[in-house]
C-alpha cells in the first residue's frame, strides 16, 4: 500500500500534522499548507487556518514530495475528503468515453445544490446555496450523485441518438453490399485509376452505441445509479421525485344490475343446480 506521507487531525480550523514516513537525520522536511502562507520545517506542526475551505497541504522530505487535500471546515459537522467538483470524476464510468468539463460540472452540481437546499434540515442560506461546505458530506454526496445521473441520462440519450443516425446508413436489414447494408461501397480516384473499397462499421462505434444502450435498459447502469441515490436520498428523508413510487389504486368497475324494486338486482348464488337462498318468487 502506497504510503500518503502523512497523517493530520483537524479540530476546527487547527490542523495537527504528523509525518508517516522515515524521515533520514541530515533530511529536513518542509511543509506547505496551501493557504500561501510561509512554509514551515517541522517534524509535527500544528497549522491553525483562517477559513473554512479545501486545501492542497504538500510535505517534502528530501527528493520526495507528499500531496494531501486537507478539509476545514467549522460550518458542518462531516465532509467529503475532497471538493464534489474533484470526486465526481470517479463517478463517471470509463465504458462510456465521457468526461465531464468544468462547466458541465458547474451546470448539474449547482441546479442540485440549489434544489437541496431548502430540503435539508439544517439551515443554509440562500445566498450560500451553492457552498458545498455549509452542507453535510452525505447531502454533498446526494448532490455529486444527482449530478451524475442527471449528465449521464441527457449524454446518453444525446449521444444514442446521434450514433443511431451515423449507424442508419450503415446497418441495413440484409448483408449482401447493397444500399443499407453493414458495408458501404465507395470510390476513390488515384491518378489514372479508380479505385472501390468497402467503408465498414468501426468497432469503437458498434461499442459506444451497445454501452450506451446497456445503460439505458431497465437494470442498467443508470437504474443502478438511481437506486442508490434514492436510498442516499430516503436515509436524509429528502423526496425526489424520480424515487416516488407510481402508485394508482385501480377501482373494478361494477355493472349496476339491480333493478328497480324491492331486493332486485341478481340471484345470490345457492348450491348447485339450485337457486339461491334469497330467489323471489311471484
Amino acid at each position: 500500500m502506497e504510503d500518503l506521507g502523512f497523517v493530520f487531525k483537524v479540530t476546527g480550523l487547527k490542523v495537527s500534522f504528523k509525518i508517516s514516513v522515515e524521515v533520514p537525520a541530515e533530511v529536513t522536511p518542509v511543509w506547505d499548507f496551501g493557504d500561501f502562507t510561509e512554509p514551515l520545517s517541522d517534524i509535527s506542526p500544528t497549522h491553525t487556518y483562517t477559513i473554512s475551505g479545501f486545501y492542497n497541504v504538500t510535505l517534502t522530505v528530501g527528493e520526495n514530495t507528499y500531496t494531501r487535500v486537507v478539509v476545514v471546515n467549522v460550518i458542518t459537522k462531516t465532509s467529503l475528503i475532497d471538493s464534489i467538483y474533484n470526486l465526481i470524476n470517479y463517478y463517471i464510468p470509463q465504458e462510456l468515453s465521457l468526461k465531464m468539463s468544468n462547466t458541465e460540472k458547474s451546470v448539474y452540481i449547482t441546479k442540485w445544490q440549489l434544489y437541496l437546499q431548502p430540503l435539508v434540515d439544517h439551515d443554509i442560506p440562500l445566498e450560500e446555496y451553492n457552498n458545498e461546505l455549509y452542507y453535510e458530506g452525505l447531502e454533498n454526496q446526494l448532490i455529486m450523485e444527482l449530478a451524475v445521473y442527471d449528465y449521464l441520462y441527457v449524454k446518453v440519450i444525446n449521444l444514442l441518438t446521434s450514433t443511431a443516425k451515423d449507424l442508419q446508413g450503415y446497418i441495413g436489414s440484409d448483408d449482401s453490399g447493397g444500399e443499407g447494408s453493414r458495408d458501404r461501397i465507395k470510390q476513390i480516384t488515384t491518378g489514372p485509376t479508380e479505385v472501390q473499397y468497402y467503408d465498414e462499421v468501426t468497432e469503437s462505434i458498434s461499442a459506444l452505441y451497445k454501452a450506451y444502450s446497456e445503460a439505458l435498459k431497465p437494470g442498467g447502469l443508470l437504474d443502478q445509479y438511481k437506486v442508490q441515490l434514492c436510498m442516499l436520498a430516503a436515509r436524509l428523508d429528502i423526496m425526489l421525485p424520480i424515487c416516488e413510487m407510481i402508485k394508482d389504486t385501480v377501482v373494478p368497475s361494477v355493472v349496476n344490475r339491480r333493478g328497480s324494486g324491492f331486493i332486485g338486482g341478481p340471484n345470490p348464488p345457492g348450491p348447485v343446480g339450485k337457486p339461491g337462498p334469497y330467489l323471489i318468487h311471484n
